[in-house]
């Protein structure tokens, strides 16, 4: 399996989470030759916690190959965190085998 299924880890830092606000960021995914980006698996906050993270949805967009996440903070603090995505890839030919 482990040359069928990757499991790719995308970090992303020095993002701003403004105090009772909604957040909403998205990128392009990247391009593993031989391999098909499927779905996000997980996602997970790190910084300076005076908030209250709700995530809406965390999706890969088919249409223009990024992914993005969403959602909103119902906290009372601003904080600058790093994003940790893990995105399921499966080598090409391989996509009508897994089922949703």
């Amino acid at each position: 399996m482990n040359n069928i299924i990757k499991n790719v880890e995308i970090t992303k830092t020095n993002l701003k989470v403004a105090a009772n606000s909604d957040f909403r960021w998205t990128w392009d995914l990247p391009t593993i030759p031989g391999y098909y980006p499927l779905e996000v698996l997980a996602w997970n906050f790190h910084g300076d916690y005076d908030l209250w993270l709700n995530v809406s949805t965390a999706a890969r967009y088919s249409t223009s190959n990024h992914f993005g996440i969403e959602g909103h903070n119902f906290g009372n603090g601003t904080a600058t965190v790093t994003l940790f995505v893990h995105i399921l890839y499966v080598k090409n030919g391989f996509c009508s085998y897994v089922k949703a």
